[in-house]
């Protein structure tokens, strides 16, 4: 969690409005809900892979904001996936499935050894986290 004005304050998903909970891949933090799915992602974590990620940016904001620095988020495009950005922190926000489907595409279109591998790695791992999601789901309903 945050610190804000003096208080611990967790980062709201732009989706659901749960709060968000903090996990890592291979060292790299980004921020997932355990209610709708989606996950912000800073700057640096698929990069960090050495995913090459183009965000083709359309000049309009939309209604969400960013968990991160609480602007607005941006609509954008990686690997033919709509998904939304912010200018601000450079962060990623990708609704439920959005991160899978970007992965996916990423492990199908690359012959690039490393690269491909750790895409495979981040799939698995997301795989994983919503495993775990859907467990602690199940105790607590």
């Amino acid at each position: 969690m945050e610190e804000v004005n003096g208080k611990d304050e967790a980062k709201q998903c732009p989706q659901c409005a749960e709060a968000l909970r903090t996990d890592a891949f291979r060292a790299n933090p980004y921020e997932i809900c355990f209610y709708c799915g989606g996950a912000w992602v800073p700057k640096g974590m698929l990069t960090a892979i050495g995913v090459p990620i183009p965000v083709l940016q359309i000049d309009r904001e939309t209604e969400r904001q960013c968990p991160g620095c609480v602007k607005r988020l941006w609509p954008g495009c990686i690997a033919d996936v709509e998904i939304e950005f912010c200018k601000q922190c450079e962060s990623i926000w990708f609704d439920g499935e959005e991160l899978d489907r970007v992965a996916k595409s990423y492990r199908a279109e690359t012959d690039w050894g490393q690269v491909r591998q750790e895409v495979s790695a981040l799939l698995e791992f997301i795989r994983s986290v919503r495993r775990l999601m859907s467990l602690v789901k199940g105790v607590a309903g």
